[in-house]
């Protein structure tokens, strides 16, 4: 039989090899902490578009004038003004950052194979800097008929002042807003208090698109966008083909009451 003293010896040398085998984890994960920490993690910035830096005001003022000299709201509609050939302008400064802007208007068809925006690489550097400075203040927090208000529903007449959708279609379209996920994007004052993403759709029917614009819009975004487009390009928006054509058009009908 092996003796006591033995027996000593070895669980003298086992605690050896543990306390040894312990130091080597604790200099190996302090190695490891100078690389990583959970704090470090935590603060590591999200890997998103960075936001936009603040630009001076005389800049901003320089960049509205730009805005209007060059026609962007023949197809761009802001506070309710403008054409309805493009997307809104209302809240781009959320959806886009100063980067993402630039490259836009130097290059459209980069961002968007197809797209109907004219390059407008021909501005000046300061031109470029202050038309981007511009579209970075329209945001949920600047004064405008959008922000502004709450919405009123009103169900759209034709020409001849007959209802084109009933009271019913409306509410339908109502309760599908919330339900398909629309006010994870798009706000309506006193009505969804949505996201900032999507342009707030509080006076949506003033901007006067039609009803078929509507419809196809729900159907398939990019398609009002563009003329032969990627056929693997993204939008922002999702379609919504899945959905009935009884809920397409009382989505439609929900939208064009928004006044």
């Amino acid at each position: 039989m092996q003796s006591v003293q033995g027996k000593l010896e070895n669980l003298f040398l086992i605690g050896i090899v543990i306390a040894f085998l312990l130091f080597v984890l604790m200099e190996l994960r302090a190695a490891w902490s100078d690389f990583w920490t959970p704090e470090a993690e935590a603060e590591k910035p999200e890997q998103t578009r960075e936001p936009s830096p603040p630009f001076a005001e005389d800049l901003i003022e320089r960049g509205k004038l730009v805005l209007e000299a060059q026609g962007c709201l023949a197809c761009h509609n802001l506070d309710l003004q403008g054409g309805v050939l493009a997307p809104s302008l209302d809240n781009v400064g959320v959806r886009r950052n100063a980067q993402w802007l630039r490259e836009k208007l130097i290059d459209p068809h980069g961002k968007l194979s197809g797209t109907l925006m004219p390059a407008y690489d021909y501005l000046s550097e300061e031109e470029l800097e202050a038309l981007v400075a511009f579209l970075g203040t329209l945001t949920p927090e600047r004064p405008s008929p959008d922000n502004t208000g709450e919405a009123r529903i009103e169900i759209p007449t034709d020409e001849q002042g007959n209802p084109r959708f009933t009271p019913d279609q409306v509410e339908r379209g109502k309760l599908l807003f919330q339900q398909q996920g629309c006010i994870g994007c798009h706000a309506i004052n006193g009505i969804y208090a949505g996201g900032p993403v999507g342009p707030n759709l509080t006076r949506e029917a003033l901007r006067r698109r039609s009803d078929e614009w509507q419809l196809q819009h729900l159907i398939d975004p990019l398609s009002v966008y563009v003329i032969d487009g990627d056929e693997d390009a993204t939008w922002i928006m999702p379609p919504y083909s899945s959905l009935s054509r009884e809920d397409l058009e009382a989505l439609v009908a929900f939208l064009q009451s928004l006044r």
